[in-house]
């Protein structure tokens, strides 16, 4: 019976990937026709589908040594870069962007708000699409939330798509159209040695133009980091417990009965299930009392209202990393981008006061005879 068992779920595994790259095939095709006649001016954009692929790379790191890497670089921490790609299937284009640790974290805050950026750089926001597809991973902490499901809701009810289909692709099968265009946006980093952020990105840029873009989310840029999730919650419920993660299939847009409904499917031959998102009597969310025309208006001017989200800051480990142990290892001319890090008295502080602690719980686990080699080469 467990053999059977087994046997059952990797046929049906099998024939949810079949199925959900099909529909993947499906609407890569369609956003590819639609693109070509949107050229030739032979349909709008209010008329078309727009299928965009997101993912995040594997982080890259600055200084990045890909041509002489000297010895003791191994055992040093660069800092991180996060890389965030969207990729529009009807083109075959990817927009990226980068952002480095300390500026934001990766969460789905972040990825909305870059997502957000993106459709509005496409024009999403100055009319209306007919149908956005977003194809992703499974990835719950940043693409597969209840965070943006409504945010996708969000899209349909300001009125800024007809209908909008959030599709993922089955675990151990979400290779994309991303994972091909990371491969050709890092071939420039191959055979450099990278320093600091401005050769990073030159490098990434490297013979790539045509079908790469290339944009830096820093200072001059940090009030694009929006808090989406505080502010969609005071118009849209929670989708059931357990509802969101065995689902590969949600579409917005599609329900007679209005914006707030919303379709899931645990794949795409599988039966529908419908919800509601729209609050409750009982819930505490004021939308509840708002008129049709306060709410319409209040969603329509959602993205004003946003908070800012505050960038976390780099840990006082990495500052001390950067600016006492690897700078002085980097060419002269790359050190005005360390100085930024110089630590300050309280991260020296605060440093010594986490070494110290750290040596004493070695100490204690010494004595107590319960501490590896490895634990033990990591106090000293």
């Amino acid at each position: 019976k467990r053999l059977e068992k087994r046997v059952k779920e990797g046929r049906e595994h099998i024939n949810m990937h079949e199925a959900q790259r099909q529909l993947a095939n499906a609407f890569r095709d369609e956003a590819e026709k639609h693109q070509k006649q949107l050229e030739l001016k032979m349909i709008s954009l209010e008329k078309m589908t727009l299928a965009l692929t997101i993912d995040m790379s594997q982080n890259v790191g600055v200084p990045y040594l890909g041509a002489n890497q000297w010895g003791d670089f191994y055992y040093m921490s660069p800092l991180t870069q996060f890389i965030f790609g969207i990729a529009n299937n009807g083109t075959g284009t990817m927009n990226c962007y980068i952002w480095r640790e300390g500026t934001a974290n990766r969460g789905a805050d972040n990825i909305i708000s870059c997502l957000y950026w993106d459709l509005e750089r496409r024009g999403v926001f100055e009319g209306k699409v007919g149908h956005l597809v977003i194809i992703a991973d499974n990835c719950t902490g940043q693409n597969k939330n209840i965070c943006m499901t409504k945010f996708l809701m969000w899209v349909v009810e300001a009125g800024f798509a007809t209908k909008v289909t959030l599709l993922f692709l089955v675990k151990g099968h979400t290779k994309n159209l991303c994972d091909w265009l990371f491969n050709q946006l890092k071939i420039g980093m191959r055979t450099r040695d990278i320093y600091d952020e401005k050769s990073l990105d030159a490098a990434l840029t490297t013979s790539n133009a045509e079908t790469i873009s290339v944009q830096r989310v820093d200072q001059s840029t940090a009030n694009r980091w929006k808090k989406f999730k505080v502010k969609l919650d005071e118009f849209y419920m929670n989708p059931p417990s357990g509802a969101t993660e065995p689902n590969h299939v949600f579409e917005f847009g599609s329900d007679p009965r209005g914006p707030t409904w919303y379709h899931r499917r645990k794949y795409r031959d599988a039966p529908v299930i419908d919800h509601n998102l729209f609050p409750t009597r009982q819930s505490t969310r004021p939308s509840k009392d708002f008129t049709p025309q306060e709410r319409a208006s209040k969603i329509r001017a959602l993205y004003d209202d946003l908070a800012i989200m505050r960038p976390p800051g780099l840990s006082s480990i990495k500052q001390i990393e950067m600016y006492s142990v690897i700078r002085p290892k980097v060419p002269l001319q790359y050190h005005t981008f360390y100085d930024q890090f110089k630590p300050t008295e309280a991260a020296i502080l605060q440093n010594k006061e986490r070494k110290k602690a750290k040596r004493k719980r070695t100490s204690e686990k010494n004595a107590a005879g319960d501490i590896s080699d490895d634990e033990e080469y990591e106090s000293s």
